[in-house]
């Protein structure tokens, strides 16, 4: 793979943290494939059922819109990205995460940080690099996990 192919897919990986961040919700979109898969969380998560699992990219950029749109803050910080060329238009990628969501007004607490990693399948289409399927492994956690939960 070409270093401008590996550059366009790290911009990819690092500019799903920024839409999050900036509550970009069409930056967002476009970091993902129309019928991808998605699933956050491995049991040590603030989702119900400790896990979050969309099928397209309409429920995850809804759901991530109503996660975050009340958060006064947010960084997702990516690092440690590997990418690794499974055929002409497809990759796979292992990225870490740090995220840091902040809402200053909860009862229970302001912030909720969570650490683990991405794992991604990439592909190609007309000529942009999108996440095809995205699984988050969460390693640790702490904090207020209910300022991820506008329900609660």
């Amino acid at each position: 793979m070409a270093d401008t192919e590996r550059q366009a897919i790290t911009d990819l990986l690092i500019r799903y943290g920024w839409a999050i961040d900036s509550k970009d919700w069409e930056l967002l979109r476009g970091c993902f494939t129309a019928d991808c898969a998605v699933s956050y969380g491995n049991g040590a998560s603030p989702h119900p059922d400790g896990v979050a699992r969309f099928d397209n990219v309409d429920a995850l950029v809804a759901y991530m819109a109503r996660t975050h749109d009340p958060l006064d803050g947010c960084l997702h910080r990516m690092s440690n990205i590997s990418i690794e060329v499974t055929g002409r238009d497809t990759a796979s990628a292992r990225v870490y995460g740090d995220n840091i969501l902040v809402l200053k007004t909860h009862p229970d607490g302001p912030v909720y940080q969570s650490a683990g990693y991405y794992t991604d399948e990439l592909v190609k289409q007309d000529g942009e690099w999108r996440i095809a399927a995205r699984r988050y492994t969460r390693v640790w956690a702490q904090g207020n996990s209910k300022v991820v939960q506008p329900d609660s």
